[in-house]
């Protein structure tokens, strides 16, 4: 079940992630953040009081501290995108933030069957593939976008990884207060203003409440399996999103329907595990 909560949670993420690009074209990336996740907050706190659970102390610090790592992690995403490194950034943030919580999930005790192992190792160059990841040269600038967003991305599986399954979906709510107030002071540092065109509420609010649909679904997948085996289906998202850049128009090149082949594989080598 948690296998499935995770790839459902990639798919979410991949459609949310093609929205939130397609609404970014048309207003700056910082206040399409900000306000998805300030949707994301509303949804997060409709969600646990439905689920149902109470956040004790250590529960809420993990998910505070998840939602700083989000926050840096799409800061240094977006940032990669306005500056025209996202051939590097993507790729490296993709596999960086996947490859994090095998480590620590291995180093936990995790003991992933010889199947889902296999799964793993083609799902890894996989997310590479499908994000772009045979693309040029981006400098030393990309790859410390990269990692940095990597990092974020690998901080927020992991810590929400640490809570407990009785707490529901509550870390979320910790979570979503800091990212908000983190992309808010990115947001005056860089001084751009906080309107956004009318036309563009739909799509900031179906990417806002999709990236919170997706997170409490991981987090579900995170409390009830192996960490190193969900935090690898959920970074499957790039899949969803070349597919349908594909169907709506975008090219798409060898290498990325390469990696949407082995992520199917992947997936079906660890369903089968």
């Amino acid at each position: 079940m948690s296998n499935l909560l995770a790839l459902g949670s990639s798919l979410v993420w991949g459609v949310s992630d093609y929205v939130g690009g397609a609404v970014t074209r048309r207003a700056p990336a910082q206040i399409v953040v900000l306000w998805s996740q300030a949707v994301g907050f509303f949804v997060a706190v409709v969600g646990a009081m439905v689920i149902g659970g109470r956040l004790d102390l250590a529960s809420g610090l993990w998910g505070a501290a998840a939602g700083v790592g989000g926050a840096v992690a799409l800061a240094s995403f977006y940032k990669g995108l306005a500056t025209g490194r996202m051939a590097v950034v993507a790729p490296v943030a993709s596999l960086v933030g996947a490859g994090l919580p095998i480590v620590v999930g291995l180093a936990q005790g995790e003991r992933p069957t010889s199947s889902t192992l296999a799964g793993i190792a083609v799902a890894i160059p996989a997310i590479w593939l499908v994000s772009g990841g045979e693309a040029g040269d981006g400098g030393r600038a990309g790859i410390g976008l990269a990692i940095a967003a990597g990092v974020g991305f690998g901080v927020f599986f992991i810590f929400l990884g640490q809570t407990p399954e009785e707490v529901g979906l509550w870390p979320l709510v910790p979570a979503r207060i800091t990212s908000v107030a983190t992309m808010s002071i990115v947001t005056v540092m860089t001084g751009v203003g906080l309107r956004v065109e009318r036309s563009l509420y739909g799509g900031i609010l179906v990417a806002g409440a999709g990236d919170m649909t997706a997170n409490m679904l991981f987090l579900v997948a995170a409390q009830t399996g192996l960490l190193s085996v969900v935090s690898v289906l959920a970074s499957l998202y790039p899949a969803i999103t070349v597919l349908l850049a594909r169907i709506f128009g975008e090219s798409v090149s060898r290498s990325q329907w390469l990696g949407v082949a082995m992520a199917v594989v992947a997936v079906g080598l660890i369903a089968s595990g």
